[in-house]
């Protein structure tokens, strides 16, 4: 009986350690007005080189766009964030609801080690301040 008991949550184990992303980073960003300083970035991470990225919101919200971004914070110095950095995967605007959406790399980025964040903003101007919350993989 111990055997199969330990078979069994070998295999569970297994089952879970396989189905589960190895790299997925959590976020949660709050949006307030005016527009013109919504953006928000999330935490960065090192890309594993396998360029599969994706983003997926955890609850349905106010209509938001995203796009990965190189994240150039060096030792959590945030004051190097800024809006006018470059998309480097495509943008995916109007998101509201919690469906997994992947990501495609613009050419020259995607490599291993390379760190990125979650770049974000309201898709439209008008908004009232909301928060996302979800997870992501680079």
């Amino acid at each position: 009986m111990k055997k199969k008991i330990i078979a069994l949550l070998t295999c569970v184990l297994l089952f879970l350690s396989v189905s589960a992303p190895a790299f997925a980073m959590d976020y949660t960003l709050l949006f307030t007005q005016p527009f013109s300083d919504s953006f928000r970035s999330s935490t960065g991470v090192r890309a594993d080189g396998e360029l599969t990225p994706w983003i997926q919101p955890s609850h349905t919200t106010t209509p938001t766009t995203y796009f990965l971004v190189v994240d150039p914070r060096e030792d959590d110095d945030y004051s190097k964030i800024t809006g006018e950095l470059v998309p480097v995967t495509n943008i995916i605007s109007g998101v509201c609801d919690t469906v997994r959406r992947s990501l495609t790399y613009a050419p020259n980025y995607g490599g291993r080690g390379q760190k990125y964040c979650v770049g974000a903003y309201p898709s439209y101007t008008d908004f009232l301040a909301y928060p996302i919350i979800g997870s992501w993989e680079p």
